[in-house]
C-alpha cells in the first residue's frame, strides 16, 4: 500500500476508485452535499474500498480536522467556484487560503480546469505555490491556430513567512526537523530561530538546519 494522504475535492468517484485500486491507502473525498457523500458511500461499500474516507465539508470553510495532506486533487471545483455570481473573486482567494491550509509544505496540488488557461492558473496560485509540472492534455486547431481545451497543472506548496505564525500548530502547515513542534507564547514555533536568510531548528544537543521534511 502507498502511504500518502490524498484529498479529493467535490468528489469524482472514478478518481477515488482508481486511486484506491492503484494501492493508495489513505484517501479522503469531500463534498458540501450530504446526499453526494451518501451516494458515494453506498458505492464504496459495494466496492469494498475500506481505504477511502468520505466527509461533508465546505472547502471554502474547512474544519480544523481537514489538514496534513500530501496531495490535493481538483477536477472542476475551482471552475465551479469561479462561475459563482456571488463574489467569485473573493471566493477564489478563499479557495487558495483553504488549499494552503489543508496541504503540507512541499505537498502537491493537481488541478484540471476547462475555464482557465495555464497562465491564468499560474497567476491565481502565485502566492504560496509554484508550478511543478504541466500535464499533457488534448489539443485542437481552429482557424490556423492551435491550443488546449483543458489545462492540467501540478503545483507544489511553498513555505510562506506568514505560516511561521500559525495560530494553532505548525504540524499542520510547516515542515520541520522535529517530529512535532509546539508553539511558543508569541505564536512562533519555539524551536525556530530566524536568521538573515536561514531558518534554524534549535535542538537539545545541536543546531540543525531547517529542512523541508514532513512534520
Amino acid at each position: 500500500m502507498l502511504q500518502c494522504l490524498i484529498l479529493e475535492l467535490e468528489m469524482v468517484f472514478s478518481w477515488l476508485n482508481l486511486l484506491a485500486k492503484f494501492g493508495f491507502s489513505d484517501i479522503t473525498g469531500i463534498d458540501y452535499s450530504p446526499s453526494a457523500i451518501q451516494l458515494s458511500g453506498n458505492i464504496i461499500e459495494k466496492e469494498g474500498l475500506s481505504n477511502i474516507k468520505l466527509k461533508v465539508e465546505d472547502f471554502l470553510n474547512p474544519s480544523t480536522k481537514l489538514s496534513g495532506f500530501h496531495i490535493c486533487i481538483d477536477k472542476g471545483t475551482f471552475d465551479a467556484i469561479s462561475l459563482n455570481p456571488d463574489n467569485a473573486i473573493e471566493k477564489r482567494k478563499q479557495y487558495v487560503k483553504s488549499l494552503s491550509r489543508v496541504l503540507k509544505v512541499k505537498g502537491f496540488f493537481l488541478i484540471t480546469s476547462c475555464n482557465w488557461t495555464k497562465e491564468e492558473l499560474l497567476n491565481e496560485f502565485s502566492e504560496g505555490f509554484e508550478l511543478f509540472e504541466e500535464l499533457r492534455t488534448p489539443r485542437f486547431s481552429f482557424g490556423g491556430r492551435s491550443g488546449n481545451s483543458v489545462a492540467a497543472l501540478v503545483f507544489q506548496k511553498t513555505l510562506l513567512y506568514s505560516e511561521l505564525f500559525h495560530p494553532v500548530s505548525c504540524k499542520r502547515d510547516i515542515c520541520c526537523v522535529f517530529s512535532t513542534c509546539q508553539l511558543g507564547n508569541q505564536g512562533l514555533c519555539s524551536g525556530l530561530r530566524l536568521t538573515t536568510h536561514t531558518l534554524w531548528c534549535t535542538m537539545p544537543s545541536q543546531l540543525a538546519c531547517f529542512l523541508p521534511q514532513w512534520c
